[in-house]
């Protein structure tokens, strides 16, 4: 009894950590935090979801601000915080100071993750708002051998990889997009409004029929309407799905009067700024839900 009780100690843990970790990538310290789930098996293979911040954000901000603990705690996935340099990724725009190598960054970083921990390699997702969902983008794009499925959040294709944007192979898509986002136009266009100069990016239908296109979809949607759980935060949003020859699933969810925000998260800016926040399901869950289905 007693070996069985210090081999389940050695093996498992009962409680959740957060680990803060760097990787040397060409000289230069890259850093992320790993969130392991309650109740973790070390000898069970686990999915990883990246988690990627917005421009502006880090990796210890988005540790509260995505909600993915709590749900990683309750379905037992791993969950990485990447942190980008100058406090952004190179996603494919043409943007100042955010010409790292980001795609050696992920690749050597899952590389090493893969080491430390017990993942299963078929089981690799990513995610992330504003910067960092055009980064998922880029992901599914450069490593789609490693990449399962992205669901990005406030984001589309950026405009420079568009037209070349092919994929080796297919990747599963949830995109969630408000219709008065006032920074990432949900139509495509100028980013950032009219202050800031970050590109332009192809509108939400664009992104969506290209994933449909690429995954050999059936083009008419089945339709889900959310409960309009909060009447006061003026959004309401509809997810339509695209079931695809080759196995792999296309979604939108589309937040009538949605802002650059993450659905059932925090008003981080004023409405103005940012526009409003959909009360009506938590992206966090919704995001596991759509990855969890492969």
């Amino acid at each position: 009894m007693r070996i069985f009780c210090l081999l389940v100690f050695l093996t498992s843990t009962s409680f959740a950590q957060d680990f803060s970790r760097t990787i040397d990538v060409l000289g230069e310290q890259r850093e992320y935090i790993v969130h392991l789930p309650l109740n973790n098996i070390a000898n069970k293979k686990h999915p990883l979801v990246l988690a990627f911040h917005g421009g502006g954000g880090s990796a210890k901000h988005s540790l509260a601000f995505f909600g993915l603990n709590e749900v990683s705690d309750t379905a037992g996935f791993i969950v990485v915080y990447p942190n980008g340099l100058n406090k952004g990724w190179n996603d494919g725009r043409v943007i100042k100071n955010h010409t790292h190598d980001d795609i050696r960054f992920i690749t050597l970083l899952l590389e090493q993750l893969k080491k430390d921990y017990s993942i299963d390699e078929k089981k690799v997702f990513a995610t992330g708002i504003s910067n960092g969902g055009f980064f998922s983008f880029s992901l599914a794009l450069h490593l789609s051998n490693k990449i399962r499925a992205i669901a990005p959040v406030c984001a589309s294709i950026p405009e420079t990889i568009f037209q070349n944007y092919n994929p080796p192979k297919p990747v599963s898509l949830l995109l969630i997009n408000g219709t008065e986002d006032p920074l990432v136009p949900y139509n495509g266009g100028k980013i950032g409004g009219r202050l800031l100069k970050r590109g332009q990016c192809s509108s939400t239908i664009e992104t969506v029929k290209k994933f449909i296109l690429m995954n050999q979809c059936d083009p008419k949607p089945t339709t889900y309407s959310f409960p309009d759980k909060d009447v006061t935060d003026e959004c309401k949003a509809k997810r339509f799905s695209y079931s695809c020859e080759n196995g792999n699933q296309v979604q939108l969810i589309r937040i009538e009067g949605g802002g650059h925000t993450w659905p059932g998260g925090k008003q981080y800016l004023g409405k103005r700024l940012v526009g409003k926040v959909c009360r009506d399901f938590s992206a966090a869950t919704e995001v596991w839900s759509f990855f969890r289905s492969f």
